[in-house]
């Protein structure tokens, strides 16, 4: 650790900010781990690797600017506060802590500029000072190799939510919002304002269009695809994650779980109630958590990767789980396991099925099927039925590596359904919906029942 760095964790502290910020970078500025932001260091864990990046959230609020312009505008609307100089183009960052609420990702604009100025980076992240990079020089093009450098060494300025929005307000463009229209969802986004885009969309996916959690985060994933350059997973789920945060605070969900039931990564091992190995030569488990059913692999037990998506999944929300923290869980599950009996591939789909279905929202309108996997339709003049749309099984499994035929499907379920699939209309077009039995499944209404609210089409959000 060098003098620099010492400074740059000495202001952390200073402002109440956690230091549990930190990232590997490598010496292109590129992270050196694939889910960097979901793995953050304390400085003390990064014993003597020298190449540092600090991630945005939690309170630091990180300014990034790319012209001498917008850099004499933050000085002039916010306070005085920490600066650090990049080594090529010689631009400052600013580091302002703001803790009484979320500052979203925003791209910041001069007066005329389409393109862009800056950057707030709460859901990204900076080379730390002290950190030393490549870089081709703006006059010659030759490889270099510069320090990040404190530009100027004050304390992070703590700046409050409200004071700092009103500051920025007018530099967000002139869209202040920055929505994102259909066509940005339709064709992506470029480097520099994904970020910013990016939450909006997770924010319409969830509060308008009334999607769970994880059949946002696949839509996250298509946009994506078309965004230049993708970012990384990490990305999406954490702004799937903020954005469940806004839309909650806006108008809070009618949510199947309470989420004062929803487990911290501290309680992981206390909430197992049950863990069931079936299987010896290809085992997976079965891992009980305040009722929630997880399955895992084996090759899936090495990572966490697997068990955050279920989590998404099961309680809206993400879990941070250090490598180090996720190998403590998976030997105390270990400890405990019992080895079940071996289930048939059949008996096994038939089981994620009706797991499924018992974690799915339950709407009055077959419209809200056709936007969300994990949505189930209830008409209370048929109160012993609930429909689920028939290609959502399909993909779930596929998704899984179970392909599977509506006519298996059928034998698989047959002790479940009424009448076998039907055929409903969804607006202007018919759809076929499988007709189960509400009780046989277990469906919980009281729970499970969304109230629904029509939304205002907009062009843009």
């Amino acid at each position: 650790m060098n003098q620099e760095q010492e400074t740059l964790i000495e202001r952390q502290k200073e402002a109440g900010l956690s230091t549990r910020a930190f990232l590997k970078v490598r010496n292109d500025k590129r992270a050196f781990e694939p889910d960097c932001l979901e793995n953050l260091y304390t400085p003390e864990e990064f014993e003597d690797y020298p190449l540092w990046g600090i991630a945005g959230g939690n309170g630091l609020v990180p300014i990034d600017t790319d012209n001498e312009e917008m850099a004499a505008i933050i000085r002039r609307i916010l306070p005085q506060t920490f600066e650090a100089i990049s080594p090529r183009r010689r631009l400052p960052h600013f580091y302002f802590a703001v803790t009484d609420g979320v500052v979203p990702h925003r791209t910041l604009h001069c007066e005329g500029d389409t393109k862009g100025a800056g950057e707030i980076r709460t859901s990204g992240y900076l080379v730390a000072p002290g950190t030393e990079v490549k870089y081709k020089d703006l006059t010659t093009g030759e490889e270099k190799m510069g320090r990040y450098t404190i530009l100027n060494n004050r304390p992070i300025a703590k700046v409050s939510f409200a004071d700092f929005m009103n500051a920025v307000s007018p530099y967000l463009g002139a869209d202040t919002d920055q929505k994102i229209t259909h066509e940005k969802m339709r064709e992506g986004v470029d480097e520099g304002t994904r970020h910013a885009y990016g939450i909006r969309y997770a924010s319409f996916l969830l509060g308008v269009q009334k999607l769970d959690p994880i059949t946002a985060l696949h839509e996250m994933r298509r946009w994506n695809e078309k965004n230049r350059p993708p970012m990384g997973e990490y990305d999406l789920e954490r702004m799937v994650q903020n954005a469940t945060r806004y839309v909650g605070q806006a108008n809070p969900p009618n949510r199947t779980t309470d989420t004062s039931e929803v487990p911290r990564e501290k309680d992981i091992m206390d909430s197992t109630t049950e863990v069931t190995q079936v299987g010896d030569s290809d085992p997976h488990f079965r891992i009980k958590i305040l009722g929630k059913n997880f399955m895992l692999t084996l090759p899936q037990l090495m990572r966490p990767t697997e068990f955050r998506k279920q989590f998404l999944c099961h309680f809206g929300a993400l879990i941070d789980i250090k490598p180090r923290d996720w190998m403590e869980i998976v030997t105390h599950w270990m400890s405990i396991r019992n080895i079940g009996t071996e289930l048939s591939p059949d008996d096994e789909t038939r089981e994620r099925i009706l797991e499924h279905l018992c974690e799915c929202r339950v709407y009055q309108s077959t419209k809200q099927t056709v936007t969300s996997r994990r949505a189930l339709f209830w008409d209370e003049t048929e109160p012993e039925k609930i429909y689920c749309p028939a290609h959502a099984l399909q993909e779930m499994l596929a998704e899984e590596g179970r392909q599977t035929s509506m006519t298996k499907l059928h034998f698989i379920l047959v002790d479940y359904l009424n009448t076998g699939s039907v055929v409903k209309r969804v607006g202007a077009v018919t759809r076929r919906f499988w007709e189960f039995d509400l009780k046989k499944v277990g469906i919980d209404l009281e729970h499970q029942l969304v109230e629904e609210k029509e939304p205002e089409e907009k062009d843009g959000v």
